[in-house]
């Protein structure tokens, strides 16, 4: 199930496939963010490093995906996350040229896997590690409340972690009214309304 999109297209869009997910896991949906592999806090101009890219919101997990092509998609499984939160450093002004711009958030996880591409080895990454990004066109309070409650979710037994899925994909879904006017004809719209309402 993907409900939105409001990321970078192209190059990230081709690299990502859906049998990097887990079986019955949802894809929610993709945010334009800013990947700052070296972290913020104390990086010199010189060594302040960003990687644009799209943060993929699955049931299960959040993958990263480099515009560039170049950089490996980074996955997190939720079960592996220890916090996500809001992040507000106190101070950026050693950096002189660079700028960080958007709502900026951590994910602290104790394990992530790198994949460059579908067809590659996964390499686990098994360490303590706080990845830090920046949102590029929403606000935080618009996805990271969200990230926080998929992490939740996933720390519930199996039965109840399926149901509280399968409700926060029926309730986004609702979000997002199907329009039978895209359909060719009245047939195709009857049709459509008929399955919609079942």
């Amino acid at each position: 199930v993907s409900t939105q999109s409001t990321g970078f297209s192209g190059v990230a869009d081709q690299r990502f496939s859906l049998r990097m997910l887990d079986p019955n896991e949802y894809s929610f949906d993709d945010y334009s963010v800013e990947y700052y592999p070296k972290g913020i806090l104390n990086s010199e101009d010189s060594d302040f490093k960003s990687i644009q890219g799209t943060l993929k919101v699955c049931s299960k997990s959040i993958l990263f995906v480099p515009s560039n092509g170049c950089d490996a998609i980074i996955r997190i499984k939720q079960q592996d996350i220890s916090c996500v939160k809001h992040y507000e450093p106190l101070d950026l002004s050693y950096l002189k040229t660079k700028k960080v711009e958007g709502d900026l958030f951590t994910v602290e996880s104790t394990c992530h896997y790198q994949i460059q591409n579908c067809v590659s080895a996964i390499i686990p990454k098994r360490s303590s590690t706080i990845l830090h990004f920046s949102l590029v066109y929403v606000p935080g309070d618009k996805v990271i409340p969200f990230l926080q409650q998929l992490n939740r979710a996933s720390q519930l037994p199996h039965v109840e972690h399926q149901t509280m899925i399968a409700m926060i994909a029926h309730h986004r879904q609702s979000l997002y009214p199907f329009k039978s006017m895209f359909f060719d004809d009245l047939y195709e719209r009857e049709c459509g309304n008929f399955v919609v309402d079942m």
